[in-house]
């Protein structure tokens, strides 16, 4: 394992799950997307993989929140954290983490339907405190290494968490957005930015936790692990090229 900027619990490589388990850590993987925005994958197969990986996940699609709703109560015992990212009219995207899919539902429909990429962040960080929930800002130092934002663009008091580990950033994002969670005292989440079944569980979040109130409430106060190694992109892209643009196509089409 790599550990990042002397953080406690960040670590890059591959996440031993059963064991993180067998010591008694709720396992979540914290950013993952269905077909019902720009993913590939639907949610129960999503669901499927999840049991089969020993994995909690916050389904957390592109302004829409269809998947999280109905997968919350599955037949499968996997927990879903009902979460959404809501992308910002300057194109910052925040990821909402609620403790029920009622106050998803609540959030979505006051806040978000209809409204999509028309609000400001100062705006929709204003909602942290309107409703119970946790708020993360995705892959905050870009997504990429030829996707790279150098200068925080929000205000960080105003917010809860930085993605730190994103399963699609290099390792010059990661270790930026690092610095900043350091520098700044805030929490951090870490997840795959699944878009393919493929990707599920290569970054988690785990904490000593029964519940989703309990999970959240220790994602807050820092008392987490963040384990993950980064996805292939380009090996993704060369197997699944019209699993891709179909996703993308669907996403653009309909957002």
């Amino acid at each position: 394992m790599v550990w990042l900027e002397n953080l406690k619990g960040l670590s890059l490589g591959k996440p031993d799950i059963k064991e993180l388990v067998r010591q008694g850590y709720m396992v979540i993987d914290m950013h993952v997307h269905t077909q019902v925005s720009d993913g590939c994958s639907p949610a129960q197969s999503i669901l499927e993989r999840a049991k089969e990986l020993g994995i909690g996940v916050a389904i957390s699609d592109h302004n829409k929140i269809k998947s999280a709703i109905n997968c919350f109560d599955n037949d499968y015992g996997v927990t879903v954290i009902p979460s959404i990212e809501v992308t910002a009219e300057s194109g910052e995207h925040l990821l909402y983490y609620f403790e029920t899919k009622d106050a998803l539902k609540k959030f979505h429909t006051n806040e978000i339907k209809g409204r999509v990429r028309e609000r400001s962040v100062n705006d929709l960080l204003k909602l942290r405190d309107k409703y119970k929930c946790l708020v993360s800002w995705a892959h905050p130092a870009g997504w990429n290494f030829f996707h790279r934002r150098r200068k925080i663009t929000i205000d960080l008091k105003k917010i809860d968490c930085l993605e730190i580990i994103n399963g699609h950033a290099a390792l010059w994002n990661v270790k930026q957005t690092a610095r900043w969670a350091q520098r700044h005292n805030n929490s951090y989440t870490g997840g795959s930015d699944v878009h393919e079944i493929s990707q599920l569980g290569r970054v988690v979040t785990c904490a000593k936790a029964k519940t989703i109130p309990e999970f959240l409430d220790k994602v807050k106060k820092k008392q987490v692990k963040i384990i993950g190694e980064r996805v292939d992109i380009f090996r993704f892209m060369l197997k699944y090229p019209f699993k891709i643009a179909i996703a993308k196509m669907n996403y653009f089409i309909r957002f």
